[in-house]
């Protein structure tokens, strides 16, 4: 996987998969593709494991956690964090935001 054609032909510059509940063993099939296709996966999870299993997928993988910062409003990390992945989309897409839980539902950082 990670094949050079095979990023080039998916539908996106920017995916956002959910890691699930309990981390990697709520990851679904469609998540694990999707970051397989993905030249960089950028992550939010402090789950034991979760860099090593998702650099198993995609080999580039950066944690997002160091942007938030103890006693301070997460709204700033979260511009952050947008700012980080849409930037590493125009320069190397496609690129992944995975996080904790749903990709849709109780997940501020991804809208």
């Amino acid at each position: 996987m990670n094949a050079p054609e095979e990023r080039l032909s998916v539908p996106f510059d920017i995916a956002a998969v959910g890691l699930g509940i309990i981390g990697v063993h709520h990851l679904t099939r469609e998540a694990q593709e999707t970051i397989r296709r993905c030249t960089e996966v950028f992550f939010i999870d402090s789950g034991y494991g979760e860099a090593n299993y998702l650099r198993d997928l995609c080999p580039r993988v950066t944690s997002l956690l160091p942007l938030y910062e103890v006693g301070e409003s997460r709204l700033p990390a979260y511009r952050k964090m947008a700012a980080a992945v849409v930037t590493a989309a125009m320069d190397h897409a496609p690129v992944c935001f995975a996080s904790y839980g749903h990709p849709r539902f109780s997940a501020t950082q991804r809208h």
